[in-house]
């Protein structure tokens, strides 16, 4: 499932799971690096930063599906 807003994803369901998209002007911090998504399982989240590109942002958001999958 995959609901959409403005060109991007807001919504995907991987699994039995529906992860929350969002992107964000905060800075994203994985393992006390500075990165350009990141996955939250707890909260079913998935984060992506809105200092890359569109093109960036659709491989980010690719990355951090495969993480979830």
């Amino acid at each position: 499932m995959l609901e959409r807003w403005g060109g991007m994803i807001r919504k995907i369901k991987i699994d039995t799971v529906t992860y929350d998209i969002e992107v964000t002007a905060e800075v994203i911090i994985v393992d006390g690096r500075e990165c350009k998504g990141s996955i939250a399982y707890d909260e079913n989240k998935i984060r992506i930063s809105s200092s890359i590109g569109a093109g960036q942002a659709k491989v980010t958001l690719m990355h951090e599906i495969m993480h979830g999958a």
